[in-house]
């Protein structure tokens, strides 16, 4: 038995050819990226804001306003002028849905919904405006609507559905051909844009490819495979996703319309948009709260790993806060629960500035020598916006707090749930790792988590990769709107553990873009390209071209 195996090395001499072999193909790296709207000077925002105009004047975006000649219906209608929603604890309005940049579905809350309401009672549907976008409702008296006037019936609200309800004149039809020079060329594609041919699960060849890298360079990654020509399962949801964002029919599959919609909103051949975490959503109630775990390496690189977070800590202007040193009001105006403070837990606090508004900076830091770490770890993902881990992968199987031979610190995500049970999961793919776990509770399963609250997790360990079918599988009540994941697509280093965990913070901290953080990780780890993956920024609001 190799006891090394894929698992963190403590020096580059280490990390042979055949550790590295994990049977996942690896993406490139990211290129240069532009931050975006709250990062510190005005030329990233501004490129923010321009590639969002570009978006709206790509798809025709309407005014605000009714157009000059429109009816007096039409300024009447409840849809007419500007209104806010919120849709997966996002706020955007109807001049959104207008330039084509966001749709409003089931979960939707707010004035615009009750404006959708009354706009379909209207229309002769039989519904009582209460600004809640329902499933038994609101959406198919939507769908009714969209039929009777030759839509397709999505259920949600689309630019074209918004103009037909609101009277205004309708989008501009598109353009026959296919436009991106990605698409344009594909004689596949021109039948799929015809309407003769559709791209399903099994089909392969350029076409395949051209949708795969579209999809890609939106922020829809293929994390495992890549662009490979292959249409597997990590196409379909990248597809479902797309199509969800958009709202189009969640079909997995590639027909006339979701073609046009990437023909429209894909970047020119060799850009990508590089997405951002949603900042408004992470600093939304004043508070960041991260927290930060270590694992233990056999041969002790933890405390080593755990020095480098405290020394970046402190380069970062946080201060360590002690229970002792200040009463319940002084924590509480830092952000801080005074009952929250655990025996191991090192609690850490600054102040940040977002939007022009003070943010509270918490940061929890743990590691081998907190008791009942796993518990921590788990309370970690349970409350803090921001959950990071460093350590040993374990071959697949989760988290670790103790010795590999040891199951009393293992967070386990990677075996043992009734996905693996039923074959729907694979399990770690070390045997004798999967035997020292066998009876072993999954921890991740049936945890407990926030599903009104928007979450980063970023696993920093060999091969993290292999938890992702785990956390999007397994997290209760979390998808790619709620949660998004960065981990490592091959083996790391010991020795850059804890540098990485704060570059990860400093870049959150700097509002970087998420292409930025995964550059700074890459060149950390001696810039080897396509070290890390990202999952589920796709439907992030802000982006910029690079």
């Amino acid at each position: 038995m190799t006891t090394i195996g894929s698992e963190l090395r403590p020096t580059p001499a280490t990390v042979t050819p055949d550790l590295v072999g994990t049977g996942v193909d690896a993406a490139g790296g990211t290129g240069p990226a532009v931050e975006v709207e709250g990062a510190a000077g005005a030329a990233p925002a501004a490129a923010a804001d321009a590639y969002e105009e570009a978006r709206a004047g790509a798809t025709g975006a309407l005014a605000a306003a009714p157009a000059e000649g429109a009816t007096a219906a039409a300024a009447a209608s409840p849809l007419a002028g500007n209104a806010e929603f919120t849709q997966a604890g996002r706020t955007v309005d109807l001049d959104d849905i207008r330039a084509g940049r966001a749709t409003m579905g089931v979960g939707a809350r707010g004035e615009a919904v009750e404006r959708l309401q009354r706009a379909l009672r209207d229309n002769g549907a039989d519904i009582a405006p209460d600004g809640q976008f329902g499933s038994r409702q609101t959406k198919p008296a939507l769908q009714a609507y969209q039929r009777s006037h030759g839509l397709p019936p999505t259920g949600s609200l689309d630019r074209a559905t918004l103009a037909a309800l609101d009277g205004t004149p309708a989008p501009d039809e598109p353009p026959h051909g296919l436009q991106n020079a990605r698409f344009a060329t594909d004689p596949t594609l021109q039948q799929v844009l015809e309407g003769t041919k559709k791209l399903r699960s099994g089909a392969s060849g350029p076409a395949v490819t051209a949708v795969q890298q579209a999809l890609s360079d939106l922020g829809f990654e293929l994390p495992a495979y890549g662009p490979d020509g292959g249409f597997g399962g990590e196409t379909v949801t990248a597809l479902r996703r797309f199509q969800r964002t958009n709202g189009l029919p969640q079909t997995g599959q590639v027909d006339s319309e979701t073609l046009r919609k990437l023909d429209e909103l894909a970047p020119p051949p060799a850009q990508r948009v590089d997405r951002s975490p949603e900042y408004d959503r992470l600093f939304e109630d004043g508070t960041l709260d991260v927290g930060i775990a270590i694992g233990y390496d056999e041969s002790g690189w933890g405390p080593h790993a755990r020095r480098d977070v405290l020394s970046g800590l402190r380069r970062l202007e946080y201060s360590e806060v002690r229970r002792a040193d200040h009463t319940d009001e002084q924590l509480r105006d830092m952000g801080i629960d005074p009952g929250s403070f655990q025996d191991g837990v090192q609690i850490f606090h600054r102040k940040l500035e977002h939007n022009g508004q003070e943010v509270n900076s918490v940061v929890r830091l743990m590691d081998e020598d907190t008791p009942n770490a796993v518990d921590r770890f788990s309370g970690s993902l349970q409350n803090a916006d921001v959950v990071m881990y460093g350590g040993h992968a374990r071959y697949g199987t989760g988290p670790d707090f103790d010795e590999k031979d040891s199951t009393a610190g293992n967070f386990v995500l990677g075996v043992n749930s009734s996905l693996h049970r039923s074959g729907k999961l694979k399990p770690g793919y070390d045997a004798h790792m999967n035997q020292i776990l066998r009876g072993q509770p999954n921890r991740l399963e049936g945890l407990d988590l926030p599903e009104d609250r928007y979450q980063l997790w970023y696993f920093n360990g060999c091969t993290t990769l292999n938890y992702l079918d785990e956390v999007r599988g397994l997290a209760q009540g979390k998808d790619d709107t709620n949660l998004d994941v960065v981990g490592s697509r091959r083996p790391l280093l010991w020795n850059h553990v804890g540098t990485n965990l704060v570059t990860f913070l400093e870049g959150l901290q700097n509002r970087n873009t998420i292409g930025q953080i995964t550059s700074s990780l890459q060149t950390n780890e001696e810039g080897t390209a396509g070290a890390f993956y990202t999952d589920g920024f796709g439907d992030n609001r802000y982006g910029a071209r690079n």
